[in-house]
């Protein structure tokens, strides 16, 4: 899957495998959470993959700390991120995969 995500995603944020693999486990997991209960996914499709590789962009983002904000006062740092990152990812499922799949009825 690594191999997909480099040369046919065209995937260039994350650099090595283990941590794509890593991210990959939590999104698998968070779309499993958003997925409707009785979707069925074919994991060798390329939409489904696709899904994947940019879930996995999505969170290697968010934990690169982009939107991280800093205050610091009396010698103090506070560091704090201000997006949403179920939001994030899940605004990022929309547009890769079918909406059949993230349907739930509601």
């Amino acid at each position: 899957m690594f191999e997909y995500y480099k040369n046919v995603f065209g995937g260039s944020q994350i650099g090595d495998e283990q941590t794509f693999y890593r991210l990959l486990l939590y999104a698998k997991a968070f779309l499993e959470r958003v997925k409707a209960p009785d979707a069925v996914m074919d994991t060798e499709a390329e939409q489904v993959k696709n899904g994947w590789c940019a879930l996995c962009d999505a969170l290697y983002m968010r934990l690169s700390a982009l939107g991280l904000r800093q205050e610091q006062w009396d010698g103090f740092v506070r560091e704090y991120n201000d997006r949403d990152l179920f939001s994030d990812l899940y605004k990022t499922a929309c547009l890769f995969f079918p909406p059949a799949l993230l349907y739930r009825g509601i």
